[in-house]
């Protein structure tokens, strides 16, 4: 996995800006598997964020630059030979050039903190008023830099609102949707919060010690706790691109039926989210399995057709 992850990091220090489709294609992966790196890579500390549309793509911020901090001497071994089977793979790269700015990079003993340098976000593409995400994310940077504690006010998706003092780590990108990710004293372990459900926040004068990079990994988690399920879904033409995006290419089959060409079968987390995705697609995409699934479909439907009546 470090593998390819380094070597997308790579492609998007050499062009700054690149599809999803071009990296599918080109280490063979499916575009589900495109975004679940580039998440690491966010998780990572690394700036880089999607556009949807025609014209979007992947990009990494202009004055970042790779912080030698972020990996312990292992790491960098590895990615220093991963570095000589990467321009065996892509001779057009000036991997030379990229491998002496490594090795030039001076390291701390403390090569498990998380550094960031220079800009650490770009908010392009934001679901939400932008200036509301940066009445909350610019304090928290700051918290962040300094090992600042920080009160929230958060409204969790069951509907509390609870008051916490959280220890931010890092900012994570998933799925479009941006979090800080921070220990929380009210919890007593590390979780994920949704900036939009961040509704009031003040960084405190207390500090915190940050936890070694082994004892958090942002990746590894999801922002709420949730099941998975298995789905089968009837796909229309004009929902397939979609659909694929979501659930991977290799999930999407083509079959016979006139009204619905395709068949996709995969595992998805069965989270607040999942029905208002489906849903999205209208007419386009049918659930078949589970049952369960059907009749919150349903009934969600229904619902939305009693606000009109």
């Amino acid at each position: 996995m470090i593998e390819v992850c380094f070597a997308i990091l790579m492609d998007l220090l050499k062009s700054r800006k690149i599809t999803a489709r071009y990296l599918s294609d080109k280490y063979e992966i499916s575009l589900r598997s495109v975004y679940r790196y580039v998440d690491v890579l966010s998780s990572s500390g690394v700036p880089v964020f999607s556009e949807r549309g025609r014209c979007g793509g992947i990009t990494i911020a202009d004055n970042y630059r790779l912080p030698a901090t972020l990996l312990t001497k292992t790491e960098q071994s590895d990615i220093l030979s991963a570095l000589s089977l990467y321009k065996g793979a892509d001779p057009l790269c000036d991997v030379d050039v990229i491998r002496d700015k490594l090795l030039s990079v001076n390291t701390s003993d403390d090569a498990e903190k998380l550094i960031m340098s220079g800009d650490k976000l770009i908010l392009e593409g934001v679901i939400g008023d932008e200036k509301l995400y940066r009445a909350k994310i610019e304090p928290l940077s700051k918290a962040i830099d300094e090992n600042k504690k920080v009160t929230v006010v958060y409204h969790d998706r069951g509907g509390e609102i609870t008051t916490r003092t959280i220890h931010p780590h890092a900012f994570v990108l998933k799925d479009f949707v941006w979090y800080v990710y921070a220990f929380c004293e009210l919890r007593n372990g590390f979780r994920m919060f949704k900036i939009s459900r961040i509704e009031k926040l003040k960084v405190l004068d207390d500090y915190f010690e940050r936890k070694p990079r082994d004892e958090f990994t942002p990746w590894n988690l999801s922002p709420e706790k949730s099941q998975s399920i298995n789905v089968l879904l009837y796909v229309k033409e004009a929902a397939r691109y979609m659909v694929e995006e979501w659930l991977g290419v290799e999930c999407v089959k083509p079959q016979k039926n006139k009204n619905f060409p395709y068949v996709a079968s995969s595992q998805v987390a069965f989270d607040d989210t999942l029905i208002p995705k489906i849903l999205s697609y209208g007419s386009d995409v049918k659930v078949l399995e589970p049952q369960s699934l059907v009749k919150d479909i349903v009934n969600a439907a229904h619902n939305i057709d009693a606000l009109y009546d």
